[in-house]
């Protein structure tokens, strides 16, 4: 997966710089942290391609994009430490919140890199076209808000429910569409689903698990999952609107 997604660029590791071209041949330097150590090349070129596909350019904030260290980048707001084997540790992007930023384009599968992020937020932007798949990989998050945007097609559903630490999941006012698939009965640790009006031709599926979370009787435990509850399901023939607040 890891080769698959970084086909097409190419990268110079220095004992002192990490120096990224990415697509078009265009070197992104900056890629320290302030303490000198280098943050993993694989965090560089995804960033390097949000920055790419989505108009990076004409963001209302991009400062430091592609100039400065890469925890200075508009949008990177957290790096940590990470170990990643026995004594080898990593400099890793864990926390990318761009929201408002007037992004345009489409969500780069190269996404899939960023493997250590908790929390990924796009929202109340122009974004386009499908959530990739490849955002499957980001197997340590915990929130990821999409909500506000122009995405359509199918969500990635396997992929998403693949997330064993997914805790919040916002999709709201958007254009996606697609039948809701049993799987997505199964998120393992899903508390807060915004999914707002997908059009489905199937009620939403429930499970063990969804069930005693949709009827209430974890909710005297856990107030949050108030925000999980089906507000409302009602059909149009032929097809059902899930609303999901």
């Amino acid at each position: 997966m890891l080769l698959f997604l970084m086909l097409g660029f190419s990268q110079v590791v220095s004992a002192q710089k990490a120096v990224v071209l990415d697509r078009n041949g265009l070197e992104v330097q900056g890629a320290l942290a302030s303490t000198g150590q280098s943050v993993a090349v694989q965090d560089s070129l995804a960033l390097v391609a949000i920055y790419m596909s989505t108009n990076g350019d004409r963001w209302v904030n991009n400062d430091g994009w592609l100039t400065e260290m890469v925890e200075f980048w508009h949008g990177v707001a957290r790096i940590q430490e990470i170990q990643v084997g026995d004594d080898v540790f990593e400099w890793r992007v864990t926390r990318f919140e761009m929201s408002g930023n007037e992004m345009t384009g489409e969500i780069p599968p190269e996404i899939g890199l960023l493997d250590q992020v908790e929390r990924f937020i796009l929202m109340y932007n122009n974004l386009v076209g499908p959530i990739p798949e490849e955002i499957g990989a980001m197997e340590r998050m915990h929130t990821m808000r999409f909500g506000e945007n122009y995405l359509s097609g199918v969500p990635p559903w396997e992929a998403l429910v693949s997330l064993p630490n997914l805790r919040e999941l916002q999709m709201r006012v958007n254009q996606l569409s697609g039948d809701f698939p049993p799987i997505v009965a199964d998120f393992p640790s899903l508390v807060n689903f915004k999914c707002g009006q997908i059009r489905s031709r199937e009620p939403f599926p429930t499970s063990s698990r969804t069930s005693r979370l949709w009827s209430g009787s974890r909710l005297a435990r856990h107030s949050s999952l108030v925000r999980c509850r089906i507000s409302a399901i009602w059909k149009t023939s032929p097809i059902f609107r899930v609303a999901v607040l």
